[in-house]
């Protein structure tokens, strides 16, 4: 597998997996996703190994919501760290050796809003500001 640099600048299209969380609800796992990383991690590892197969080269852990404030609002009985690590877990053993790339989703907003009802957020939720995230790294 060539460096994250390299694979970025190469020529073509890079295919990534798809929605998590709709795939989750789909298939019965917990709404937030993120919870579904400790109550049904057979689902979130079936859903994995399904956007493998079906030639993703880079997959991103079902961590998108668990931020420290979201995931005290609804998963109070997991420390979102916990949650996160499990998510980054289950990822990186689906890749069972393969060469490819997988990296954590976090959500925009920190103060634990989804889309239009954070001011800074816009459509869907993505952010309009650029914020420093140095301070998430942990």
């Amino acid at each position: 597998m060539k460096d994250i640099k390299t694979f970025l600048q190469g020529e073509g299209p890079i295919f990534t997996d798809g929605a998590m969380g709709s795939e989750l609800m789909h298939r019965g796992g917990i709404v937030p996703g993120g919870i579904s990383n400790m109550e049904c991690p057979e689902i979130v590892s079936t859903i994995h190994r399904e956007y493998i197969e079906a030639g993703a080269e880079l997959i991103l852990t079902n961590t998108f919501s668990m931020n420290p404030i979201y995931a005290a609002m609804h998963a109070p009985n997991y420390d979102f760290r916990e949650i996160n690590r499990e998510g980054a877990r289950i990822a990186g053993k689906r890749r069972q050796g393969k060469p490819m790339l997988w990296g954590t989703s976090v959500l925009p907003g920190i103060d634990g809003t989804h889309g239009g009802s954070n001011p800074e957020s816009g459509p869907g939720g993505l952010s309009r500001t650029n914020g420093d995230f140095s301070g998430r790294r942990r």
